[in-house]
């Protein structure tokens, strides 16, 4: 674990108070964007698309796959493609905040291009 100091214990209490129950949000959130953002299936993580386009040459998965490693787990896109792959609760919790930023910006995009349409008019 990377964490120091008091930001290390914050993380962990937190874990072990929303651990399981966000681990089901974020799955839910993910599938959500996959879906909704990237025109994936909707069983399939994000983490799973962006590994399938990765190896399929695609930039878009590559960048994100990049992303996932350093901000989520080393080499998270090739640990999710494992049967047995398990997320460890703090992954979890850093995949859940960066879902949920994507997830408020997707939305907040286009409701801000409705209203900069709707004041021009």
């Amino acid at each position: 674990m990377f964490y120091s100091g008091p930001i290390s214990r914050a993380w962990l209490a937190t874990e072990k108070f929303l651990g399981r129950r966000l681990m089901q949000v974020g799955l839910l959130q993910d599938e959500l964007l996959n879906t909704v953002a990237f025109d994936g299936q909707a069983d399939q993580t994000l983490s799973v698309h962006a590994s399938d386009a990765a190896l399929a040459g695609k930039r878009w998965g590559c960048l994100l796959c990049s992303a996932l490693s350093r901000f989520v787990q080393a080499d998270h896109c090739t640990l999710v493609r494992s049967p047995s792959f398990v997320m460890p609760e703090g992954a979890a919790i850093r995949a859940f905040l960066l879902i949920t930023l994507a997830l408020v910006l997707v939305a907040a995009i286009p409701v801000e291009i409705v209203r900069a349409l709707i004041s021009i008019f």
